[in-house]
């Protein structure tokens, strides 16, 4: 069984800096790089759908070091390679770090269902806080119920989760149905809370540089394995 939707959240880059003695700038640089490696193996095993966080080790957003780390990174997704087509790629979160005559490039989010073509939906989640997504979607909600002259009690009448989800910035893409966390913290730090709600989650204590198309097969492996509940 292979997820349709992957969630890939990649720390440990500062203990990976400490641990070979490099400096947190390159760790940082080879996590971004990394995401490159995961969406070739995430195609490879059949996902349809891949979201990726990078957390940021401090310093590393200093002196344009993220700006570049992501140009790097973007520059290869929107040329495309041959060994990965890619249907959409989508921001999710702060277009602030990523260079001016790329962040252009981003339109509406698409999502797996409403793709064009064959190919992987790619996710990039960027200066993005869960719990502010869902705090901007009522107020966007209720915004422009106002605008259409609709009153309060009309509101909370219409509302349950399939409505709300349509004013979410995550709202397009699809529920995660897989979240991968590397090194050894167990926390994801408000990853997509909406869409990841009845996620599995695999926690590996590999860092992300380090991380490997064995370590990616192994949790897949795992989640093969499992009896999905859904909160029941």
């Amino acid at each position: 069984m292979t997820p349709g939707h992957v969630g890939v959240v990649l720390g440990g880059s500062a203990r990976w800096a400490e641990s070979s003695g490099r400096s947190v700038v390159e760790a940082y640089q080879r996590t971004c790089a990394k995401q490159l490696e995961i969406v070739e193996w995430c195609w490879a095993a059949g996902v349809a759908e891949l979201t990726l966080q990078v957390v940021s080790p401090e310093p590393a957003h200093g002196d344009g070091t993220a700006r570049e780390a992501w140009g790097n990174v973007l520059d290869r997704l929107f040329r495309g390679w041959p060994a990965v087509p890619v249907a959409a790629l989508n921001l999710v979160g702060n277009s602030d770090i990523v260079p001016e005559n790329l962040a252009s490039e981003f339109g509406a989010p698409a999502s797996a269902s409403s793709r064009s073509g064959d190919g992987i939906v790619l996710n990039l989640v960027l200066g993005y806080e869960g719990r502010q997504e869902i705090v901007d979607g009522v107020r966007t909600m209720l915004a422009t119920a106002h605008r259409a002259g609709a009153g309060l009690s009309e509101v909370v009448a219409r509302l349950d989760s399939e409505y709300l989800d349509g004013f979410l910035a995550t709202g397009t893409l699809s529920p995660i149905d897989f979240v991968i966390r590397t090194s050894a913290d167990k926390h994801v730090l408000g990853f997509l809370p909406w869409k990841s709600a009845y996620a599995e989650f695999y926690v590996t204590g590999v860092s992300a540089p380090d991380l490997s198309v064995g370590d990616f097969t192994a949790a897949l492996k795992d989640y093969s394995h499992r009896k999905r509940r859904f909160g029941r």
